[in-house]
């Protein structure tokens, strides 16, 4: 389980479904960077020509997508641009599909889980901590989902706040094991480059944008 909250306790991420992967790369015009043997490796990739800086840190790295390969029926990606662009990629790549968002920032903490279907929005969940009491503050909008009525088993980590790795119980609900993201985790991935002309209006503050 190690491997896994190093990944995802701070992260934003999309679970996509794998046929759509190449309507993905062709409608976005990413460019292949770099072909990893694990998601270590891709970490370590950078798409910048200059070193991080105090002032380039926010937008650092902005235009790189690790995609995972193949997990069961789905992929991952997950990247900055994921934040800004969330709206779009995720109305698009549900046509006719599914599409998760993920985020969780556990030194905050908080979570947050969307469900696209057919190009629209039908659940957003979002968890925080009200500090006075302590107590999670769940903000909840749209269509509530089957799984969210059972018991889902919720990854223990050391670091408490459980609740707040909700996400990962739902990708188990959905087929995928925690077995089977370490595995994932450790084959396989790619690392794509945003088009510039996009990374450019994201910089611009553009706060979503089709291609």
């Amino acid at each position: 389980m190690e491997k896994i909250f190093d990944r995802f306790s701070c992260a934003s991420w999309l679970l996509i479904n794998q046929n759509k992967f190449d309507e993905f790369i062709k409608q976005y015009k990413l460019e292949l960077i770099a072909n990893c043997k694990n998601w270590e490796a891709s970490i370590n990739i950078s798409i910048e020509k200059d070193p991080v800086t105090a002032s380039t840190i926010l937008f650092y790295d902005l235009g790189k997508l690790i995609i995972s390969s193949p997990i069961n029926e789905y992929r991952i990606i997950e990247g900055k641009s994921i934040d800004y662009l969330y709206n779009d990629f995720c109305r698009y790549l549900s046509k006719n599909s599914e599409v998760y968002r993920f985020n969780i920032d556990i030194w905050i903490p908080t979570m947050l889980f969307e469900l696209y279907k057919n190009e629209q929005l039908v659940r957003h969940c979002e968890y925080d901590v009200d500090n006075d009491s302590e107590s999670i503050v769940i903000n909840a909008t749209g269509e509530k989902q089957k799984f969210e009525d059972e018991e889902l088993k919720l990854p223990e980590s050391e670091y408490g706040y459980n609740d707040f790795y909700y996400p990962i119980a739902i990708m188990n609900y959905l087929g995928i094991c925690n077995e089977d993201i370490i595995n994932n985790l450790n084959s396989q991935c790619f690392v794509y480059k945003l088009n510039d002309i996009l990374i450019a209006k994201i910089k611009n503050h553009a706060p979503q944008i089709t291609p």
